[in-house]
């Protein structure tokens, strides 16, 4: 069955066959070990890559512990998760508190990557305020450089007050958490009325503008 998954080839009956010994391939229990090791050999095979990536998100549950176990050594796992969806959250979460930070922040992506298809599906496990850190550490450091900086700026958000002493401290370095701090509206007023009277003048401009798009 392996060898008609793996059959090259975008001819009609090619991708006939190769569908069929797919969807018979993913009744058996070995079907995840096989197509994982399938996909880390394909390593520069775009189209196998891309075929397999389809075909392990297909599996669905069974195949969540396998590529959360790969979190740290492939950098394509996290992908397929946010595909499978609900069924891996739980084990993604579990990832937040990894001693790796490659783990910590792919994980968080998966997350953030759902929260943008289904913000509900996963609210309450990235609107927390423990996870302050988490997400401003990935959002300075994980270099996303996709859709998942636009989530993790919306989380801060939602997480209102518990971000903004934080958010507030990068107002000066990071172009981004002026954004965060209007999106927060009301919990961010305190701090950015306190800032108007900073000594620093650039600040004091920041922060007045900030007050302007929340107000209006």
């Amino acid at each position: 069955l392996m060898d008609a998954v793996l059959l090259p080839g975008e001819a009609i009956s090619t991708v006939a066959i190769r569908d069929a010994a797919l969807t018979a391939l993913l009744k058996h229990p070995e079907a995840v070990d096989l197509l994982f090791e399938a996909r880390v050999a394909a390593a520069d095979d775009e189209d196998l890559c891309r075929y397999l990536d389809g075909a392990l998100a297909q599996a669905g549950e069974p195949a969540v512990d396998t590529l959360v176990a790969a979190l740290a050594e492939q950098d394509w796992t996290d992908e397929i998760l946010s595909e499978i969806g609900a069924p891996a959250v739980d084990a993604v979460v579990e990832e937040l508190d990894s001693g790796n930070s490659r783990v910590r922040f792919r994980a968080l992506g998966v997350l953030l990557r759902l929260f943008l298809k289904d913000e509900a599906s996963v609210r309450d496990e990235l609107v927390r305020a423990e996870l302050v850190p988490l997400l401003l550490d990935a959002r300075l450091n994980a270099t996303y450089g996709d859709e998942r900086d636009r989530a993790a700026e919306a989380v801060l958000a939602l997480i209102g007050e518990p971000a903004v002493e934080p958010v507030m401290a990068l107002l000066m370095k990071e172009y981004w958490a002026a954004g965060v701090l209007a999106a927060m509206g009301e919990p961010a007023v305190p701090a950015l009325t306190a800032a108007l009277g900073s000594d620093d003048r650039d600040l004091r401009f920041k922060a007045a503008d900030v007050l302007v798009q929340i107000t209006k």
